[in-house]
């Protein structure tokens, strides 16, 4: 029948072996105290933030100007931030030479640094560092929250806004700067239309791009050149008949040739063919010379014309691609400052989303029990391991004769 022990007898126990609880009891009152007195004191240093309860969001499209739920709890988004190592590097970088060398490595300030939500309050969040210093820690703990409320305001308030304006306005100087390096370049600024308009100077041609006006002195010349070419054919045609006929060159319409563009090359006026009145043959090979040159020139003309009339669209375009961007670009600063605007109200009546509410003081007591109060929880962490430790040697005790007693038996048969 196993033995079982009731209350008076564990008492018994205790009080048989109390020089084994007493011992280990003072055991770890030495140790525990020993260890917090050697160990570094740490200070905490705590700042306070006020956390609003709206949250914002912004974007392009119809989605600008949205607020989201008001019961939107910023804490959270705090609390991540607090344990970012990007925050840290920000610490650090920040204090710079104010951190001394052993306190500048991100991912131990990491570490030090806490965050506590007060339960009584929705608004209030603490931001709670550890250190050695008492000074270091206060300092990290401001410098935490400074940075915090910082990032909080750019990554939901005007923070970020105004970045984004400033780059959109630079954004649109360039844009509206290419264009306009552009316009100078090809002129596109005097119009984009294809009728002839009159300046107030009276000058032709003053309303087109510079291209268009090449073109239309092109076509000009073009038609010129043509109409001159179709002449030389028609009198070269009747030329060449009446030498099958044996006619002279008096039976020539000669005054065909007096074109603008003929006249000015000079080679088929009447007063140069006045050498071949009795050489029709000879005649004949100038109007072939002349028809040659003058159709060479009409081709490339209108060569000329045809990449003009390319690169003339080709340059259409880029103005319209760059008039686009420039609109966009224009469209983008008008929606940021648009934005600006309403959450600079709506923070007019809630305020901003996130501030310091209390800066951290210089703490003058170390956190945590004082060695005293350590000693004292480690006595009584060793008494009840001394307790524990006399009932399982008494177990022992009646367990061990039984057993002996067994072994002693004589075996049957």
């Amino acid at each position: 029948m196993d033995h079982e022990f009731d209350l008076r007898e564990y008492a018994i126990v205790i009080m048989r072996r109390w020089w084994l609880i007493l011992s280990l009891a003072v055991i770890a009152a030495v140790v525990a105290g020993i260890i917090t007195w050697l160990r570094p004191p740490l200070y905490e240093g705590k700042a306070s933030l006020a956390v609003s309860k709206g949250q914002f969001f912004w974007g392009f499209g119809s989605g600008v100007g949205t607020t989201l739920d008001a019961k939107s709890d910023l804490r959270k988004e705090v609390d991540s931030q607090l344990r970012s190592l990007d925050v840290a590097n920000l610490v650090v970088q920040r204090l710079g030479a104010q951190l001394p060398e052993d306190r500048q490595d991100p991912r131990k300030l990491v570490s030090a640094v806490r965050g506590r939500s007060v339960r009584t309050s929705f608004s209030e969040y603490d931001v709670i560092v550890a250190d050695r210093d008492p000074q270091i820690a206060a300092l990290l703990a401001n410098t935490y929250a400074d940075i915090i409320a910082e990032r909080m305001e750019n990554l939901y308030g005007l923070g970020d806004l105004k970045a984004a304006a400033d780059k959109a306005v630079a954004d649109l100087a360039v844009a509206e700067n290419n264009k306009a390096q552009f316009q100078g370049q090809t002129g596109l600024e005097l119009g984009m239309g294809s009728n002839l308009a009159a300046t107030s100077d009276g000058s032709l041609y003053g309303g087109l791009s510079i291209k268009k006006q090449q073109l239309v002195l092109k076509n000009a010349a073009l038609a010129d050149y043509r109409e001159s070419r179709e002449r030389l054919e028609l009198v070269l045609a009747y030329a060449e008949k009446a030498q099958a006929a044996g006619k002279g060159i008096d039976s020539l319409p000669l005054e065909l040739l007096h074109t603008p563009t003929l006249t000015a090359r000079g080679n088929v006026t009447r007063e140069a063919l006045t050498s071949y009145a009795n050489n029709l043959p000879g005649l004949i090979a100038v109007l072939r010379n002349e028809l040659q040159a003058v159709s060479d020139i009409e081709k490339e003309l209108q060569t000329q014309a045809t990449d003009l009339q390319a690169r003339m669209a080709a340059d259409e375009v880029q103005y319209e691609r760059l008039e686009r961007e420039r609109k966009v670009k224009e469209e983008t600063v008008l929606s940021l400052v648009r934005k600006m605007q309403e959450i600079s109200a709506k923070q007019l009546v809630e305020g901003p989303l996130v501030t310091v509410a209390l800066r951290s003081t210089v703490p003058e007591e170390p956190s945590g029990l004082s060695p005293v109060l350590v000693a004292m929880t480690g006595a009584v962490v060793g008494a009840l391991a001394g307790v524990l430790l006399a009932l399982v040697l008494e177990a022992i005790r009646f367990t061990l004769p039984a057993g002996q007693a067994a072994s002693k038996q004589p075996a049957v048969g």
